[in-house]
């Protein structure tokens, strides 16, 4: 499945039942309860609410440091330019 994330396929499989309008309510109904069958047939352990959400967080906290570089790196970047442009 590549690189795709759960919710992305999710998403994906959604916008394929969602072209024709007449259909789709009993397709969506479809694809849901194939869904929830799908979990409930699922054997593998099921993962602490509170390890997900350490987990989210320790993502978002990775992206906001990598956003804070960033940043810093631009406001450097440019006062570096703007100081050899005033020489």
């Amino acid at each position: 499945m590549g690189s795709q994330t759960r919710i992305s396929r999710v998403g994906a499989e959604q916008q394929n039942i969602s072209g024709d309008r007449a259909a789709a309510p009993q397709a969506r109904d479809a694809w849901f309860r194939a869904k929830i069958q799908q979990a409930s047939d699922d054997l593998r352990p099921s993962v602490p609410h509170q390890q997900v959400m350490n987990e989210a967080q320790a993502l978002i906290d990775r992206k906001r440091l990598t956003l804070d570089w960033r940043e810093t790196a631009r406001v450097d970047l440019l006062t570096l330019i703007s100081s050899s442009n005033s020489v």
